[in-house]
C-alpha cells in the first residue's frame, strides 16, 4: 500500500503553506527519496541502523527460548540421571505427555497473546516482559523438580509464556522494523529458534558427562543393564532401581540435567533487561491516542527528527491502519459482546477466504505433521532407531542434527524473497517424501539386524530430511499465513493458524513415543513420508504463489471475494478522514 496525496497538492506545495501533515504528503510523494530513506532491502539494512538491529535482534531472543525448550527435553530424557530420578518417564505414553504438557499449554497462551497484546493497559511490549517472567517461573520449578508434579507444572507455566511470546515477538518485531525488512525478519525468528535447538543439544550433550553417561558404569559399558533395549538399540537398556549401584547412588550427576534447564533462565533474563531499553510499539501507541510518544519513538527508529517528512508519512500509514481496523470492529458493534467476538471467525468461513484459510492451516498442519518436531523432541531415540548405537552416540548425533537444521535455515533469510514460497515448499516436501521412504524402507527391509552402513545411510537421509524441512515448511509456515489473509481479517487469521500449529506439535509430540512403540520404527517413517507426500500435492495443486502480490492480485490467487476492492473503499474512507485522498499501488 502506498500512501496518498493531498487533493491539492500542487497549490499547497507552491505556497510553501507550513503544515506538517501537508508536507507529509508532499514528501512522502517523493517516491525515491522516501525509498533512499529506507535503507537496504535485504538483511545489511538491519546492520545499518543499529538500535534497530539491536531491538530486531534482542527480541528474536523469544523464538531462541522456544527453541531451547524445545530441544532440551530430547536429550534430558535420555539421561540415566533423569531416569532414575523420574522412572514415570520411562513408559512412552508419560513420556509423550510430559513432552506435550508445554504444547498444550502453548496453545492458549497463544490464544491468549493476541487480545492481550492488544489490551491498551499492556500492550506487546508488557506482554513480553510478563511471559518472560513466566517463563522464569516454570523453568525454576523444572530445575527444582522433585517429582512429575513439578515437572508438568513447571512444563505448563512454561508453555503459556512460549505460546504468549510466539504470538506477540513476530508482531512486535513487524511493527518496529521497516517495512522492507519485515519479510526477511520472520526468517531470522526462525534461525533464532533453531538456534536454540542447537544450543540445548550440545550443552545437554555436554552436562551428560558429569559424573559419568552411567548410573553404574560396571554394568552400563559392558552392556549388561536388565531393562529392554530402548528404540532402536541392540543393549539392554538402564532399568532402575534393580540397575544401580551397590550403595543406591546413581553416578552421573544430577546436575546433567538440571543445569541444561536452568540455563534457559539467563536468555530470559537478559531479554527481560533489555526490554527496559527498547521501545514501545509505535502502531500500538497510536492505537491508544499516543501520537507524540509513537511519533518519537518512529523518529529514533528511523534516525530523523521527529517531524521529517518520511517519520510523519509512517505516524499517517500506521494511524491508518489502527482506523481501518477501528471501522471493521464497529461493523459488529451491532451485535452482542460473544457474537461480536465470533464474528471475524466467520468470516473466516466465508467464500474467498475459505481457501485463504485453508492454505495457511495446512501448511502449518503439514510443519508439523511431516515430522520435524517429532525428530526435536526424540532426536536420540530417533537417530537411536536409524542404527546409531550407545548413548554418547546418539547424542552427538542430536547435536550435528541441531547444527544442520541451524545452517541449513540461513540460507531461507536470504533467498526467500527472491524465488518464493511455492518453490521452496515443493522442494522441500519433495525431499521430505524421498528421506522418510528411504529411511523406512532400510528400517523395514533389515528389521533388528541393520548392517553398520545401511544404518549411517539411514542417519545421513535423516539429516538430508532436517535439511529439506528447514528450507521449507519450519520457516514459511510462519511467512505464509501473514501473507494470505486480508487485512482486516490477518489478526485473526494468524491466530488461529498459530493454534493449529501448536495443537498439531502437541499431538506428534505426545503420539510419538507411542508410534515408535507400537508402530515399529519404520511404520512411524513411513507415517511421516505420507503426510510428506499430501504435503507436496498441496504445495503442486493448490497452494498458489504469494510473494509480492497486490492485493488484486491475491484476490485473484484465492478468488470468491473481492476483499481488495471493499478494504480499498474503506481504507480511502479513513484517509478522507484524515484529509488525504487515498490511492493503493496496483
Amino acid at each position: 500500500m502506498k500512501l496518498f496525496k493531498g487533493e491539492k497538492d500542487v497549490q499547497k506545495e507552491e505556497a510553501h503553506l507550513e503544515n506538517p501533515v501537508d508536507d507529509a504528503v508532499i514528501e512522502a510523494e517523493q517516491a525515491e527519496n522516501i525509498q533512499a530513506a529506507k535503507g537496504n532491502s535485504s538483511l545489511r539494512g538491519i546492520f545499518d541502523n543499529p538500535y534497530v538491529s539491536f531491538v530486531a535482534t534482542t527480541a528474536t531472543l523469544g523464538g531462541f527460548l522456544f527453541g531451547y525448550d524445545q530441544g532440551v527435553v530430547s536429550n534430558v530424557l535420555a539421561l540415566e540421571s533423569f531416569k532414575n530420578d523420574f522412572r514415570a518417564t520411562l513408559d512412552p505414553d508419560t513420556k509423550g505427555v510430559f513432552v506435550a504438557s508445554l504444547l498444550i499449554a502453548a496453545i492458549f497462551g497463544a490464544l491468549a497473546g493476541g487480545p492481550l497484546a492488544d489490551c491498551k493497559y499492556i500492550g506487546r511490549k508488557w506482554l513480553i516482559s510478563g511471559s518472560l517472567v513466566l517463563f522464569v517461573i516454570g523453568a525454576v520449578f523444572q530445575t527444582a523438580a522433585q517429582s512429575m508434579d513439578w515437572l508438568y507444572a513447571g512444563r505448563v507455566i512454561a508453555g503459556l509464556a512460549i505460546g504468549a511470546l510466539t504470538e506477540c515477538v513476530p508482531v512486535y518485531i513487524s511493527e518496529v522494523t521497516p517495512a522492507n525488512l519485515r519479510g526477511s525478519l520472520v526468517c531470522v525468528q526462525q534461525l533464532s529458534i533453531t538456534f536454540g535447538i542447537l544450543v540445548s543439544f550440545w550443552i545437554s550433550y555436554g552436562t551428560s558427562f558429569i559424573g559419568g553417561m552411567y548410573c553404574n558404569p560396571e554394568l552400563g559399558e559392558q552392556g549388561l543393564y536388565t531393562g529392554e533395549p530402548d528404540a532402536g538399540q541392540k543393549d539392554p537398556s538402564f532399568n532402575p532401581p534393580q540397575d544401580l549401584p551397590a550403595d543406591g547412588i546413581c553416578r552421573q550427576s544430577d546436575a546433567s540435567w538440571i543445569i541444561p534447564f536452568a540455563i534457559q533462565i539467563g536468555p530470559a533474563i537478559v531479554l527481560w533487561i533489555a526490554l527496559f531499553f527498547m521501545p514501545k510499539s509505535p502502531r500500538f501507541l497510536l492505537s491508544v491516542g499516543k501520537e507524540d510518544e509513537a511519533r518519537a519513538t518512529l523518529a529514533r527508529l528511523r534516525r530523523r527528527d521527529p517531524h521529517d517528512h518520511v517519520v510523519n508519512a509512517e505516524v499517517i500509514e500506521v494511524k491508518a491502519e489502527v482506523m481501518f481496523n477501528e471501522r471493521v470492529k464497529e461493523q459488529y458493534a451491532h451485535k452482542g459482546s460473544i457474537s461480536r467476538a465470533f464474528e471475524p471467525y466467520k468470516a473466516l468461513l466465508r467464500p474467498g477466504n475459505r481457501k485463504r484459510l485453508f492454505c495457511g492451516a495446512y501448511t502449518m498442519f503439514s510443519q508439523q505433521f511431516i515430522g520435524v518436531n517429532a525428530i526435536i523432541y526424540y532426536a536420540p531415540t530417533v537417530l537411536g532407531q536409524a542404527g546409531l548405537q550407545g548413548n554418547s552416540t546418539t547424542m552427538i548425533g542430536t547435536g550435528v542434527y541441531g547444527v544442520v537444521n541451524f545452517v541449513a535455515t540461513i540460507p531461507v533469510v536470504l533467498i526467500v524473497d527472491k524465488i518464493g514460497r511455492r518453490p521452496l515448499l515443493i522442494i522441500g516436501a519433495a525431499g521430505c517424501l524421498i528421506s522418510h521412504i528411504i529411511v523406512a524402507s532400510l528400517l523395514a527391509g533389515y528389521d533388528d539386524s541393520l548392517p553398520k552402513d545401511a544404518g549411517y545411510a539411514a542417519v545421513v537421509f535423516i539429516f538430508i530430511f532436517c535439511v529439506m524441512s528447514a528450507i521449507s515448511f519450519s520457516p514459511i509456515g510462519w511467512l505464509l499465513p501473514s501473507e494470505a489473509f486480508p487485512l482486516s481479517l490477518r489478526s485473526t487469521g494468524v491466530s488461529v493458524t498459530t493454534a493449529i500449529t501448536w495443537t498439531s506439535n502437541m499431538i506428534i509430540g505426545l503420539a510419538t513415543p507411542s508410534m515408535f512403540d507400537g508402530m515399529t520404527s519404520y511404520g512411524t517413517f513411513y507415517f511421516f513420508a505420507g503426510w510428506s507426500g499430501l504435503a507436496l500435492l498441496f504445495a503442486l495443486f493448490i497452494l498458489p504463489e504469494t510473494k509480492g502480490l497486490t492485493l488484486e492480485q491475491m484476490d485473484q490467487a484465492f478468488p470468491g471475494a473481492n476483499n481488495a476492492v471493499y478494504e480499498k473503499e474503506m481504507m480511502a474512507q479513513v484517509y478522507q478522514e484524515l484529509g488525504y485522498e487515498a490511492h493503493l499501488e496496483k
